[in-house]
Parts: structure tokens; sequence; C-alpha cells
């Protein structure tokens, strides 16, 4: 062997990712592809379960592993009731804010400490969460659900049952009764059997015993009542726009009717309208220069509506590229799009986010196109969108807000790929299914960008961390870029799936570690970037 072997060999900052850095060893984990990472602590293992779920899994692990690896996390959170207080208001934080893809992974965990944590107060704490996290019929059956897997029902949740109910006027009490009568095999017949709910009039009519005292029922529970006896859609049409009622409350049979979907997109709030463009255009309601079509274009243009809904922009993304492609999942029903619906959800795909204010710094966005990224399709309903398509979707937030911005997509190595701010996320998620992706060295970013002569503030990486087949490490490669090029250069990486690795290093100050379908990230980048 050469001493140039030898050197490469013990050298600690030439480490290759497939072995530990020396003296590192203890907090190095192998990754699911083979290379050496740094391990998560529990705090943000919780968080990514939280944001991200575990649904599809990746590309080298599947649904279930993940689900134990990250519901793992949350029972040795739970086990230790001094973190009580801290882990329900992370629950809540995360669900109140809309930060998660869906709502899903909140009630499961709100559900679990609820059960299993071992302090009253605690236990206390999570039951009281309840209407902050359980917001609609379909959440509440969902936490059911979770409370019977745990342990089944007790008096507390009995309780937070009951204050469900009770915090909530008989307005809105009255819409959730209509619009969310059955999921997944619960009623609220069964919910108020269970609870031994407070009597309440309204509270009878849904369980199909109505009070024999004199009560007056809210708008939407009169509206439906008539909407179940129309004989006609026309009829029912007049009942929609009398009443504001949703869709739900309609009969099957009058939702193949243009009148009742005219009517229902009136008041359809935001995420109902996303999940029905197809049905809407298909009823010929959104069409070119339609009244319906100029409807929706106000609604998704509105900035009030987009915020105060709390929709996701994961669900306007897929909404996106459900209703560009022309049919549904697997298929199901066509329609042919209308171009400024697609606009209009492009823009909104950004508003959901909020107002980010630019940094004006000099920022490298990397995306993986490695095989793990491109070739993977966990989220999408019909697996419709590879996790490389929606880390481009992500990385386009920063492109469009920042005045310097240059974009490279790395697996073996690294290229410059040629996307602008002034490109629509269909195009760049396009680009971006070009590659077919190979294996993944992130640390290839800041070789290429010393190689080429960059000098930039901060990069900006979206990958599912399976890094694996470079000859240093990552955060050894930002450590040499430093030294030779931006001393004070940032690191923001992005996590793009739910697995229990990082790759930044906590003892980095100038690095930070986030989750990549996070609403909040592109602010959490923003306010990092721009406190150099």
């Amino acid at each position: 062997m050469t001493i140039k072997t030898y050197r490469n060999a013990l050298n600690p900052s030439t480490t290759p990712q497939s072995r530990p850095v020396p003296g590192r060893e203890a907090e190095m984990v192998r990754n699911a592809a083979g290379g050496y990472v740094f391990q998560l602590d529990d705090w943000n293992l919780l968080d990514r379960f939280l944001i991200l779920g575990t649904e599809g899994g990746t590309y080298y692990a599947n649904e279930r592993d993940h689900t134990v690896l990250a519901t793992d996390a949350l029972m040795r959170l739970t086990a230790d009731d001094a973190n009580g207080a801290r882990l329900v208001q992370r629950i809540v934080e995360v669900s109140a804010r809309g930060r998660a893809i869906r709502n899903t992974a909140a009630i499961v965990a709100l559900a679990y400490v609820s059960k299993k944590a071992p302090g009253v107060e605690t236990r206390r704490m999570a039951y009281k969460s309840l209407p902050t996290v359980a917001r609609t019929g379909t959440d509440l059956f969902a936490w059911a659900e979770m409370i019977q897997t745990f342990g089944g029902w007790s008096r507390g949740a009995r309780r937070a049952v009951d204050e469900w109910y009770k915090s909530l006027p008989d307005d809105r009490l009255g819409y959730q009764l209509v619009k969310y009568r059955q999921r997944n095999g619960w009623t609220h017949r069964d919910m108020l059997r269970l609870a031994h709910a407070t009597p309440r009039p309204l509270l009878g009519w849904a369980a199909g015993k109505p009070s024999d005292e004199a009560w007056l029922a809210p708008p939407v529970v009169v509206g439906f009542e008539h909407a179940q006896a129309a004989m006609t859609a026309k009829e029912t049409a007049r009942l929609i726009r009398e009443y504001r009622l949703p869709r739900e409350a309609v009969k099957p049979e009058h939702l193949h009717d243009p009148a009742v979907w005219e009517a229902l997109l009136q008041d359809m709030p935001v995420f109902a309208l996303i999940r029905n463009l197809g049905n809407l255009t298909k009823a010929g309601v959104i069409a070119p220069l339609s009244d319906g079509t100029k409807r929706t274009l106000e609604l998704l243009g509105s900035p009030t509506r987009i915020q105060k809904s709390r929709v996701h922009p994961f669900a306007i993304l897929l909404a996106l590229r459900t209703y560009a492609q022309g049919h549904g999942d697997r298929g199901k029903g066509r329609w042919t799009p209308v171009q400024p619906v697609i606009d209009a959800l492009n823009a909104a795909f950004y508003t959901a986010f909020g107002n980010v204010e630019p940094t004006n710094k000099r920022i490298v966005v990397a995306i993986d196109t490695s095989g793990s990224m491109s070739g993977w399709q966990p989220y999408g309903g019909d697996g419709s969108m590879s996790t490389a398509e929606l880390a481009a979707a992500m990385a386009l937030v920063v492109v469009k807000t920042e005045p310097n911005v240059h974009v490279v997509g790395f697996d073996t190595d690294t290229r410059p790929l040629n996307i602008s701010g002034a490109q629509r996320i269909d195009d760049v998620m396009r680009i971006t299914r070009k590659y077919t992706g190979g294996a993944t060295d992130f640390a290839s970013v800041f070789a290429y960008a010393e190689r080429e002569g960059i000098h930039a503030d901060a990069f900006v990486s979206y990958t599912d961390g399976e890094t694996w087949c470079g000859w240093r490490h990552p955060f050894q490669a930002m450590r040499h870029y430093r030294q030779t090029m931006v001393s004070d250069a940032r690191m923001v990486n992005a996590a793009m799936t739910a697995t229990n690795t990082r790759l930044s290093d906590e003892t980095d100050p100038l690095a930070l570690e986030c989750i990549g379908l996070d609403a909040a990230l592109p602010q959490a980048i923003a306010s990092f970037i721009g406190g150099m």
C-alpha cells in the first residue's frame, strides 16, 4: 500500500460514505442504502412522522418498517412522563398550523399519548387537546379507532368525546353532523353511544332519537332534511344555495346534474374545490370562459381563503397534477383540463406557504435525482408523483422567492438543471422526470461547486438521505468547501422521507436539518439563511 492509500484510509476528513468516520462511530448508523450517516434523535423523528407520515414507505423500506421505526420513537418519548407537556404541545402545534401532509399521524400520536402516557396530567392534557387536533368528524372517528387499538374506552376518553361535541355551537356542529355522517365504519351515533355524551336536541337528531322538546335546528340540518326528500336535481340546487349545503348533503343520483355542481361551487371550501375540479369539469361547470371557471379562479385566487383553510401545499400540488393529466386515480373519470385553472392551482401552491421574504443570498438548490428518489412514488394516490418530483416542486418555492439561485441535480455526480422561477410546477416536475437516477452521492454537490468556482452563501438540498457512494461524507465535503471557497456557507437539508437518519452534523451551527414537505419549510429556510 502507498502512503496515499494509508492516508486516505485514516484521514478523518476524507472517509468513504460506506464507512463511519473514525472517532465518530458512536454517532453514525448505516442507512438503508449502505452508507453511514448520523442518527436522528427521537424528537426529530417524531417531527418527520407527524409531518410526513409513513404512507408508502420508501424505495428501500416498506411502509410497515417505517411505521414501526417512527412509532417506536413515539413510544419511547411517551414512556418518560417528563416529556408529557412538550409531546402534547408538539402534536398540537404541527396539527393546528396545518404543517403536515395529512392529519392522520397527529391523530394517531394524540390517541397513543392519551392512553399510554404514565402521568395523569399528560393524559388529561392530551384528551383536552382533542378538539384542536381532531377538527372534523373524520378526525374524531379516526381518533376513536386508535383509542380502541391502544386499550379501549375509558372515562377520560368518554369525557374527551363529550367535550368535542360540547365545544361546537349548533351551526358548526350541524355542519359536522351533515358532512361527516360516517367514515370507515364509524358514525356519530356510535360515538354518542360510546361516550355517553351530554344530551342535546341536535345530538338526539344525529343519533336517530329526535327530542320531544322544542328546539331550533340549524339551517344546514333543515336543508339536509329537505335535500334528502328532494325529487329533482333542480330542487336540490335551489336548496344548496338557500342553505349553503355541502356535497355530502346531496342525494347521489342528483350529483350527475350540472345545475347541482354549479350551486355547490358558489360556497365550496378550498379543500373540497381542489378535490372536485375534475367532477366540475366533467359536468361542464368548469369550461372555457364559463361562469363556473370565473368563480373557480376567484376561489383559488383568494389568499385569505387558502390560508384560512389550512390546506397543505401538497394537497394543491396533487390536485394540480391530477387535474392537468385529465383523469383521476387509476384512470377513473376523464375530463379536458381548462388551462386557467391549471395556472390558478400553480399560483395557489405558493400562496399556501404564506409570505416568504427573499434573503437575497447566493443559494445553490440541490435536488436528489438518484434512483431511490426518481424510482419511488409513495405519494399521490395512484403513485403519480415520485419523491424527486415532489422535491423539485418544493425547491421551486425557494427558486421563485430568491433572486440569486443556481439549481442542480445530483446522484452519482452533480449537474446543473434548467430550472427557473418563471416556470410552472408541472414543467419543473417534467424536467426532473428526464433523469432515470443512479447511485447517491450528496457530497458531490459541494465538489461540483468547488470545481465550477461557485461562491454560495448557502446550500439547500432535498433528498431522502440515502447517500452512500461518495469517497467522503457530505459534512466533510461541506467543511472542505468552507475552507476553500466561502468560510461561513450554510447548509439546509430537507428530508423528503421519514427515515431515522440525518445528513448534517448536529454539532455544526451552520447546518440545519428540516422536513421536506413541511408547510413551514420555506420560512424556516429563509430565517436560517437570512440570519447570516
